[in-house]
């Protein structure tokens, strides 16, 4: 199997926290880049990672509108 796998066995040794809700994340494959609402090096959890790729989606939409014209 190949290192960077997509294995749901990758567990941390030092559970991280979710920047939005405070959950605990124990695998990394459930953690996210939490920008643009909070930078690196924070990650978010599968649940709120679906609000900041709303976010994400929204101003890319309003950057090509104003490039667009």
């Amino acid at each position: 199997m190949h290192f960077n796998s997509f294995v749901k066995e990758k567990k941390l040794a030092n559970p991280i926290y979710c920047c939005v809700c405070t959950k605990e994340i124990n695998n990394i494959m459930d953690s996210h880049d939490p920008e643009p609402l909070f930078q690196k090096p924070n990650r978010v959890c599968n649940v709120c990672n679906e609000v900041v790729v709303s976010i994400r989606l929204e101003k890319i939409r309003k950057r090509e509108q104003v490039w667009l014209g």
